[in-house]
């Protein structure tokens, strides 16, 4: 029985470390839809903005065992994704569904896999 409420308050704990997260990151696109309004010029650089910005990853979430992978979450044409150490693109059932890229001029691009490439993934044999 106590085993049973230590997992319910540690998964109720979680719940409310991604409702803040959430909650912090539309505020940082809340702030910086502001200052695109202040400072149209800006517009043509919003999506760079935005991931530069979104992105940021913070200390105390770095710290992880081996094994676990660190997934941070970004917004992607009004859609949540999720991120890892090596800028591959996950959507919210895990599925691995692209990579970002960085250009010459250090702009990260969102390259998001074809089905046909989706299919290769999937039936790629993992030793």
């Amino acid at each position: 029985m106590f085993k049973n409420k230590v997992e319910s308050v540690s998964k109720r704990i979680d719940k409310l470390k991604v409702k803040h997260q959430i909650d912090i990151i539309n505020t940082k696109q809340k702030i910086i839809d502001d200052l695109l309004i202040e400072y149209p010029f800006l517009e043509e650089y919003k999506k760079d903005i935005y991931m530069k910005f979104l992105n940021k990853e913070s200390p105390e979430i770095k710290k992880t065992k081996e094994k676990e992978i660190i997934l941070d979450q970004f917004k992607y044409k009004d859609k949540i994704y999720y991120k890892d150490d090596n800028n591959s693109i996950w959507d919210d059932k895990a599925n691995l569904i692209g990579v970002i890229r960085k250009y010459k001029n250090n702009i990260p691009q969102c390259d998001f896999f074809n089905e046909k490439q989706i299919d290769n993934i999937k039936n790629f044999d993992l030793v």
